[in-house]
C-alpha cells in the first residue's frame, strides 16, 4: 500500500454542497474529455480578478447573434474619481465600442465581442455589453453583465513548510545532514511557502455589503457569492452562489481510503457517485498514445477536464479550466498571479524550483519538492491543479486560434516598455524560478582532495508567480558550497571540523505587471536558516601489540560521509619506525587504503572508501612519548602548509598521551586529535563497518559494500581534472567534457588499472540537481577513452562518474 499524504494546510472542506443541476445547467453523467464543456460559465457572472495596474480583457461569445457591441461601466465600488478606463488595443475603441469577430478554440462557431479595461485603483466594476444588430434599429439583441475586480496586495506571508522529506524537520530552518536509506548522510532541500491575499473597497452603492466596506480574497469569496452571484435562472443576486464554485478546495477528502477511489461525482467518469469531487487524476486515460499527467484530465463536478488543463480559470475555456468540486469556499477565488521576489544572502545555500506537481502529490515517494518526480500515471496522486498557467491569461490566444483568439482575463503584452511586465515564458510551470541574479566562485583554499572549494553557487534572487490559490513555493538548497574563512596560509579549517553557516531569505510580494502609483505593498518577510556541517579530520590511536600503536586518520565531508582518496602524509617525532598498516582492528578498517610512498620516517597514503588511512608506530623505549602527525597534503594552497592533526602516544605502555611507562600494550584507548596549527581540539569516535581482526595487516582490498571512488565534473565550471583515489578495479584519473564542431559534447575519461576494460557508472544531472540520465558503460583502461553511445543533453550541467 502506498502512503498517501496531504501535504499542505488548506481550507477545510466546508461550504455549500451543490447538486448536479446548477443554475439551469445540468452536468452530463459520464462525460469525458471532448470538444465541448458540459457547463457554460458564460451563463453566470463569475468575476474577473486582477491586481491594480493590470488590464482585463472582457470577452463574450454567443451563437446566432450578429452586430457590433458597446461596453459601458454601470457601477464602481472604488474611488469615484478613479474609475476604470477602456483601452484602445488597435481593434476596439476607447469609447467602449467592440466589433464582432469569430470565436476560436472552445468558442468556435460563435460570434464574440471583447474589450480591454484597466484600473490603477482597487474596486469592483459592473460592466455591461450591449450588442446592436445595426441598421439603426436601436434594439439590442444581446446584453451581458461582467464583474471585474482590481485589488491591492493586502498581505504576503512567508514561512518554512514542514512537509515529508524536507531538510529541516519541524520547519525550524535548521539544516543538518540526514541519514539516508543507503546508510549515507545527505542534506535535503527546504521549502519556503508564500501566501498572498488581496483586498478592495466596497463603497458607493456597495456600502454595507461586507464588514468595514472592504472584501479580502480569497477569504471572502463565498460571502461575495452570496451577495452578488446570479446566472440565467436567478431572481436576485446571490441566488446562484454555487456557480462561483470554479476550483478545487486545495485538499482532498479526509475520508478517502488510502488506495480507494475517493469522492468523485457521478459525472466525473471515475466510477463513484458523490455530492462533491476531490478533483484529481482519478482515471488515467490516454489520447493519441499520451497518458494523462499534470495537464489533465482531472475529475470535477461536471466531467473530466481536457488534456490541456492549463490555467487560469477562463469562462471562454471551460473544458480546460472549470474544475468545480461542489464546495464553495476560499479555494474557488481565482487569485491573479502575484510576483514574488525571493532573495538570499549569507554563507550557504541557493534558491531553486519547487515543482508543484511534486508537492501536491499524494503518492510522494521522494523528498518534498524534489524535481525528480515522475509519478503522473498513478490515479488519484495529482490533485489541486493547475500545474501550469498562462500569465497573462490571454497568452493562451495563439493556442486557441491566433491573434484574435477568444481567451479572456488579464491581458498583455507580456513585456512593458518602460516597466518590467511579466517575466515568465508561457505556459508558466508552477513554481519555476526566474533567476534574476546568481553567485558562484571558489574559496581561496583547497579541500582534502586538493580541489578548490566552491563558494555558495546558484541563484540568490529569483522571481516566482503565485498560482490561482495565491500560493507560491521556493526551494532552498543548503549544500551548494559554503563561504569559508581562509587563514594566513589559505587553509579553511571548516572542512576539518563541524561548522555552522547561515542564510537569510527575504520574501517580497510585488505587483506583477505595471507598478501602480501609491498602491500598498506588504513589508518584506525575512526567514533565517542555519546549516550545520559534519566535516571532520581526526587522528586516533589505539594500542595494537607490544610497543605498537595503530594510528588512523578519518576524513569526512560536509555531510559526514567518508572521503576516499585524500592524501595523508604520516610522520613522527622523534624520528623512528612508522609504516602503513592496512588492517581491520580496534574499531577501524584501513583495508583498501592506497600506499603512495613509504620511507623509514614518512608514509604517504590515500584514504580508502571509509575515508580512513592508518599506520603502525613502533617504539620500545619505556616512557618515550611519540608525537604522530598526519598532514593532509591536498589542503596545501599556493605552496603553503596544509592542515595537520597530531596525536601523542606512548607505545611502550600502550597508552595515549605522554604519561606512564612500562611494557606490554595491547590495550585500546581513545585519542584526541588537534586540527590545524592554530588549533581546535576535537574528539571523535569512528564506527567503521566490519568486525575485529587482531592480525597485523591485510591485502589492500576495498571492503565489501563500499562504493568505488568517483569523480564529479561541473559542465561550464572548473574543468581541471578531478583528483581521485585508487579503487579495487581501477583508478579514475580524470573526467573531461570535450566539444567538437558538428559533433557536440562528448565525455572523455581515463581509468588506470590492470584490466583491459573498466565498468563505469555515469549520472547526468541538471543545474538544480535533477537526475536526467543514469548510464553504465565499459571503457578501455590506461588511455583517454571517449564514452560511446552517450548523449550529453543541453540541460546536463553536472556529471558524476564512478568505477564499478
Amino acid at each position: 500500500m502506498r502512503k498517501k499524504v496531504g501535504l499542505l494546510v488548506v481550507a477545510a472542506l466546508t461550504g455549500l454542497a451543490l447538486s448536479l443541476a446548477l443554475g439551469g445547467v445540468t452536468a452530463v453523467a459520464g462525460t469525458t474529455t471532448g470538444g465541448v464543456s458540459a457547463v457554460d460559465p458564460q451563463t453566470a457572472n463569475v468575476p474577473y480578478v486582477a491586481w491594480d495596474g493590470e488590464q482585463i480583457r472582457l470577452v463574450k461569445c454567443a451563437a446566432g447573434v450578429e452586430g457590433d457591441g458597446r461596453f459601458v461601466i454601470e457601477d464602481w465600488s472604488g474611488n469615484p474619481f478613479f474609475k476604470p478606463q477602456f483601452e484602445n488595443n488597435g481593434v476596439f475603441g476607447t469609447d467602449g465600442t467592440a466589433f464582432a469577430f469569430d470565436g476560436t478554440g472552445e468558442q468556435a462557431g460563435r460570434t464574440c465581442w471583447a474589450i480591454d479595461v484597466v484600473s490603477q485603483k482597487p474596486g469592483l466594476a459592473v460592466i455591461k455589453l450591449v450588442v446592436d444588430p445595426g441598421a439603426n434599429t436601436g434594439t439590442p439583441v444581446l446584453k451581458h453583465q461582467f464583474l471585474a475586480i482590481w485589488m491591492d496586495i493586502a498581505s504576503a506571508t512567508a514561512a518554512e513548510l514542514d512537509l515529508p522529506g524536507v531538510g529541516d524537520p519541524g520547519a525550524t530552518g535548521a539544516f543538518r545532514p540526514l541519514p539516508q536509506a543507503d546508510g549515507s548522510n545527505a542534506f535535503q532541500r527546504g521549502l519556503v511557502g508564500v501566501r498572498v491575499t488581496g483586498s478592495f473597497p466596497l463603497g458607493n452603492n456597495f456600502a454595507g455589503m461586507m464588514a468595514g466596506d472592504r472584501a479580502t480574497l480569497p477569504d471572502d469569496w463565498a460571502a461575495l457569492a452570496g451577495k452578488l452571484a446570479f446566472d440565467n435562472t436567478s431572481a436576485a443576486p446571490g441566488d446562484a452562489a454555487a456557480r462561483w464554485d470554479i476550483h478545487d478546495s486545495q485538499s482532498w477528502d479526509p475520508l478517502q481510503a488510502l488506495d480507494g477511489p475517493g469522492n468523485h461525482s457521478a459525472a466525473s467518469g471515475c466510477g463513484v457517485s458523490a455530492t462533491f469531487d476531490t478533483v484529481d487524476d482519478c482515471a488515467i486515460v490516454s489520447e493519441g498514445g499520451l497518458a494523462g499527467g499534470e495537464l489533465g484530465p482531472f475529475s470535477n463536478l461536471y466531467q473530466q477536464s481536457s488534456f490541456t488543463t492549463i490555467g487560469p480559470f477562463d469562462p471562454l475555456r471551460p473544458l480546460d479550466t472549470l474544475l468545480s468540486d461542489g464546495l464553495l469556499n476560499a479555494g474557488d477565488a481565482p487569485m491573479p498571479a502575484a510576483r514574488i521576489d525571493v532573495s538570499l544572502t549569507g554563507t550557504a545555500g541557493s534558491l531553486e524550483t519547487a515543482d508543484k506537481d511534486a508537492i501536491y502529490n499524494r503518492g510522494l515517494a521522494f523528498p518534498a519538492g524534489e524535481p525528480s518526480h515522475d509519478d503522473s500515471l498513478v490515479p488519484h496522486d495529482l490533485y489541486a491543479p493547475f500545474y501550469e498557467s498562462y500569465i497573462p491569461a490571454t497568452a493562451a490566444d495563439p493556442v486557441n486560434g491566433g491573434e484574435l483568439g477568444t481567451s479572456s482575463g488579464i491581458d498583455g503584452p507580456s513585456s512593458g516598455n518602460n516597466f518590467t511586465g511579466f517575466l515568465n515564458s508561457n505556459p508558466y510551470d508552477f513554481w519555476d524560478t526566474i533567476v534574476q541574479t546568481s553567485r558562484e566562485g571558489f574559496n581561496a583554499c583547497n579541500d582534502v582532495l586538493g580541489s578548490p572549494i566552491p563558494l555558495p553557487t546558484g541563484a540568490d534572487h529569483v522571481v516566482v508567480y503565485t498560482d490561482e490559490h495565491g500560493e507560491a513555493i521556493v526551494a532552498y538548497n543548503p549544500n551548494v558550497g559554503f563561504q569559508l574563512a581562509p587563514d594566513a596560509n589559505n587553509r579553511c579549517f571548516e572542512i576539518t571540523r563541524p561548522s555552522a553557516f547561515a542564510s537569510t531569505i527575504t520574501v517580497q510580494a510585488n505587483y506583477p505587471y505595471q507598478p501602480p502609483f501609491n498602491a500598498p505593498r506588504p513589508a518584506a518577510t525575512t526567514i533565517g536558516k542555519t546549516v550545520a556541517t559534519l566535516s571532520s579530520k581526526t587522528l586516533s590511536c589505539v594500542a595494537k601489540g607490544p610497543n605498537e600503536m595503530f594510528c588512523v586518520e578519518t576524513v569526512l565531508d560536509f555531510e559526514g560521509n567518508p572521503i576516499p582518496g585524500a592524501r595523508i602524509e604520516f610522520s613522527r617525532t622523534p624520528l623512528g619506525n612508522i609504516q602503513h598498516d592496512s588492517v581491520l582492528f580496534g574499531g577501524f578498517d584501513t583495508r583498501g587504503q592506497v600506499v603512495e610512498s613509504e620511507t623509514e620516517n614518512r608514509v604517504v597514503i590515500r584514504t580508502n572508501a571509509l575515508g580512513q588511512a592508518g599506520v603502525v608506530v613502533t617504539e620500545s623505549l619505556p616512557g618515550q612519548c611519540v608525537d604522530v602527525k598526519a598532514d593532509n597534503l591536498g589542503t596545501s594552497f599556493g605552496g603553503n602548509p596544509g592542515i595537520k592533526v597530531f596525536a601523542l602516544t606512548t607505545p611502550a605502555s600502550g597508552t595515549v598521551g605522554c604519561a606512564g611507562s612500562g611494557g606490554g600494550g595491547g590495550g585500546t584507548t581513545a585519542t584526541t586529535a588537534t586540527t590545524g596549527t592554530t588549533a581546535t581540539t576535537t574528539t571523535t569516535t569512528s564506527t567503521p563497518s566490519g568486525g575485529s581482526n587482531n592480525g597485523n595487516s591485510n591485502q589492500g582490498s576495498t571492503p565489501s559494500g563500499q562504493n568505488a571512488q568517483g569523480s564529479n565534473v561541473t559542465i561550464g565550471g572548473n574543468t581541471s581534472p578531478s583528483k581521485v583515489a585508487k579503487v579495487q578495479k581501477g583508478t579514475l584519473a580524470y573526467v573531461r567534457v570535450v566539444y567538437k564542431a558538428h559533433v557536440g559534447r562528448s565525455l572523455v575519461l581515463r581509468v588506470n588499472g590492470p584490466a583491459k576494460m573498466a565498468k563505469v557508472k555515469i549520472v547526468l544531472k541538471a543545474k538544480n540537481g535533477q537526475v536526467l540520465k543514469t548510464a553504465v558503460r565499459f571503457v578501455q583502461t590506461n588511455k583517454a577513452a571517449k564514452v560511446a553511445n552517450l548523449r550529453l543533453p543541453a540541460l546536463a550541467k553536472n556529471i558524476s562518474v564512478s568505477v564499478l
